[in-house]
């Protein structure tokens, strides 16, 4: 009976453990907002926006007078005995010792400086642009890092699985040889050279195991999961059969260049020409809010050479006693208000204010080529995944066609090794063929997903 029991026990934990065995299938969308949601750059983006924000705050207490008030204790304790008041420079010596105190409130207002207030709170506005454009750029790198990396995944885990069918076909081509030479039908030579075979592509097998481990690991630095190569199955990319095009829009910016690049809408078979602003991609908005910036800079430079116009308001209270700081305090009898206009500029700085002005035009010109560049450069770059998403799209139908043949092929493999079992060395060597052109399509479609992929974010962004 005791043995019963530990045989059951037994089988039990063995179903346990059959039942807790669940395959993890990861999608590319899944990934993607993991991705998302835990980048350590855009949460530092997103505090930076914030940062922006805050200042926007300061720079609009400007607006606001500034109220200060002040109290002043002091003792004076007389050591000559004159009894004169003595003034040298801006200090005043008053004879006998005293204590006296004074209270201060004064509020001051800037009534006008030439628009040097309106600039900064527009320099400060265009800081948060900066920072949100940025933000933008980083979420569409982001997103074609997370492409590649699940391209890279599936196409480990596709190469993983074909690999490990052909072990399994070399492993049954190797028992056959084995039952030939053992029947006296078959030579040693190709026994040996079936369990080179084996051998070989067992390594290749492990090899793959590596690189899809590197492949998930890549991805749990993005997506903070941790992944099990013997549970997780890699989703095929989404199928989708059209690619959005927003609507053409005329250029953002003033300036005399236009990016415009005539692109191919991808849908069905039929490709159609669309064309596509560039101005409307955030790398476009970041130089230009950037540019925007400088000029206003370079406004307030000129504009700090004006005079500022003020006004201040003085209330204060004095009150002294000769021996007591309580009584001096109790003493506050003496009133004065003061109300006055303040006008201040500079006059002469030692050329600090052309020298700025020089530095920030640099930096305007310096910025217009960095934009023009980038612009260009992602011109050219959309065009190249244009082209090859156009080309794809044109052997995309006969790929998977011919993927549907395959599989079809592979079954009646199959259904033929079982029919006819003295020709299964025949069908194995077949079904290893067949196994390899599989898996080269499935490559080519995993690339042209990929390809589709990063078009549809390109042409999304411009909003």
């Amino acid at each position: 009976m005791g043995k019963f029991k530990k045989f059951l026990i037994i089988i039990i934990v063995m179903l346990f453990n059959i039942l807790n065995v669940r395959a993890e299938t990861i999608s590319f969308d899944s990934v993607l907002n993991k991705a998302l949601d835990n980048s350590f750059d855009l949460k530092a983006s997103n505090i930076n926006i914030d940062i922006s924000k805050s200042f926007i705050k300061k720079t609009k207490s400007e607006y606001f007078p500034i109220v200060k008030t002040g109290l002043y204790t002091e003792y004076s304790q007389d050591m000559s005995k004159n009894n004169q008041t003595e003034a040298i420079g801006d200090t005043v010596i008053t004879p006998n010792s005293k204590i006296q105190n004074m209270l201060n409130t004064s509020i001051s207002y800037n009534i006008f400086d030439f628009g040097q207030r309106k600039r900064k709170l527009l320099i400060a506005k265009d800081d948060i642009e900066i920072k949100q454009s940025l933000y933008s750029i980083q979420r569409r790198d982001l997103k074609l890092k997370i492409i590649d990396l699940y391209a890279n995944t599936l196409l480990a885990f596709k190469e993983l699985m074909a690999k490990e069918q052909l072990e399994e076909i070399s492993r049954n081509i190797l028992q056959i040889k084995e039952r030939q030479f053992n029947d006296g039908t078959g030579t040693k030579l190709e026994t040996i050279d079936s369990s080179i075979n084996v051998a070989n592509i067992n390594n290749e097998v492990e090899n793959l195991k590596m690189n899809f481990i590197s492949a998930l690991r890549e991805l749990s630095y993005f997506t903070n999961e941790a992944y099990n190569i013997d549970e997780v199955v890699v989703s095929d990319f989404e199928e989708r059969n059209t690619i959005p095009v927003k609507d053409k829009r005329p250029a953002l910016n003033s300036d005399k260049n236009v990016y415009q690049i005539t692109v191919e809408k991808q849908e069905s078979l039929k490709p159609e020409e669309v064309s596509l602003n560039l101005t409307y991609t955030p790398d476009y908005k970041n130089y230009q809010y950037k540019i925007d910036k400088k000029d206003k800079e370079l406004e307030l430079l000129r504009r700090e050479k004006l005079p500022q116009i003020g006004m201040y308001v003085n209330y204060t209270l004095t009150g002294k006693d000769e021996n007591s700081i309580l009584n001096s305090f109790q003493d506050f009898q003496n009133r004065n208000v003061a109300l006055g206009l303040s006008t201040t500029f500079v006059s002469f700085d030692g050329f600090k204010n052309a020298a700025d002005k020089r530095k920030i035009k640099l930096e305007i010109k310096k910025l217009k080529l960095e934009r023009d560049k980038t612009l260009a450069e992602l011109k050219n770059k959309y065009a190249q995944l244009n082209e090859s998403a156009a080309f794809s799209q044109r052997t995309y139908e006969s790929n998977r066609y011919l993927l549907t043949l395959i599989a079809d092929k592979l079954a009646e493999l199959k259904r033929l090794a079982e029919s006819q079992p003295e020709n299964n060395e025949t069908v194995l060597n077949e079904q290893s063929k067949l196994i390899v052109q599989q898996l080269e399509i499935e490559k080519k479609l995993i690339n042209r997903a990929a390809i589709i992929k990063k078009n549809q974010i390109f042409i999304e962004e411009i909003e």
